[in-house]
């Protein structure tokens, strides 16, 4: 009987739409992320001396579909002191490569001049996947004043070729960590001049610039 029949034998029935997952492949991908990819990721992590997830006893592995081939993904976010979510990345595996996909959250106070944010959100270097803004005054943290909210957006796949492709995807997960953590102590305490967003945008181009 084929993999196929097996898990269809085991969907519920009353349900209007099942998706069937080859589970030879789900393992194998799966053995990729925790016994090669997360480690790398864990420890990359905590060097930053941030408060991190998933710790090794909460990883949790999710299905995506990535150009119609089936996925593993694991998500990784870093927090601040006051357990502020700055940076979300999503690390998926195929059988034919991977992608990262990373967002980096930028919290700005009311009084911050508008030419700042105008400046962030017409880059044109960020043309294709531009960053977001949403303004809501934040009651989380309201002695921090936070109203204006930016996010920065990217992916990235790499196809296998060979040996060189966990090399090169780990390579780009420390990158985008490191480089995340740059942004956020940039910005931690606003923008008072536009040599300031200067700054943050030089770093933010090494991992969300669009190519």
């Amino acid at each position: 009987m084929s993999w196929i029949l097996e898990e269809a034998y085991k969907c519920d029935p009353r349900k209007a739409r099942i998706v069937l997952e080859n589970p030879k492949v789900v393992k194998e991908l799966d053995d990729l992320l925790l016994n090669n990819y997360y480690p790398f990721i864990h420890s990359e992590l905590k060097k930053t001396k941030y408060r991190f997830i998933p710790l090794p006893d909460d990883v949790e592995i999710t299905s995506v579909w990535s150009g119609g081939d089936l996925g593993r993904a694991l998500v990784f976010m870093l927090f601040d002191d006051l357990n502020y979510s700055f940076f979300r990345g999503e690390f998926s595996c195929t059988k034919g490569g991977f992608f990262l996909e990373r967002e980096f959250f930028l919290g700005l106070p009311q009084n911050t001049n508008p030419s700042f944010i105008f400046r962030i959100l017409a880059d044109e270097r960020f043309v294709g996947m531009p960053p977001t803004l949403h303004i809501e005054p934040s009651s989380v943290y309201p002695a921090w004043n936070t109203h204006y909210h930016i996010t920065l957006k990217a992916g990235t796949g790499f196809e296998f070729k060979g040996w060189t492709l966990h090399n090169a995807a780990r390579e780009h997960l420390e990158t985008t960590i490191h480089d995340s953590i740059a942004l956020y102590e940039e910005s931690i305490e606003g923008f008072s001049s536009m040599d300031d967003v200067e700054r943050f945008l030089n770093i933010a181009y090494r991992c969300y610039e669009a190519y």
